[in-house]
């Protein structure tokens, strides 16, 4: 996804600019914004996950074990927010 968008970001006071560099600016702003919109979605996934373990662990060491509902939780908290920025640029 990273190869695939390419991006050179210009910030400014008011604005952010995304200007595509590698092989979507052929397909389109849209593809582009939408490539760049779930790379980012999967960026944001990948840090909740390792904060996610990070806290698992912890806890496991803390409390010596967990219901099934804590891991359900966990894992929700984790995903759920990856899965709506995803599909939100829809």
């Amino acid at each position: 996804m990273a190869f695939f968008t390419q991006s050179r970001c210009l910030p400014n006071t008011t604005t952010y600019a995304v200007l595509p560099r590698g092989p979507c600016r052929l397909l389109g702003p849209n593809a582009c914004f939408g490539g760049y919109h779930i790379s980012l979605a999967l960026s944001m996934g990948v840090a909740l996950s390792i904060a996610d373990t990070v806290l698992f662990r912890y806890l496991l060491l803390r409390f010596h074990g967990f219901r099934k509902n804590h891991y359900l939780t966990m894992i929700s908290l984790c995903h759920i927010p990856t899965v709506f920025l995803a599909v939100s640029f829809l």
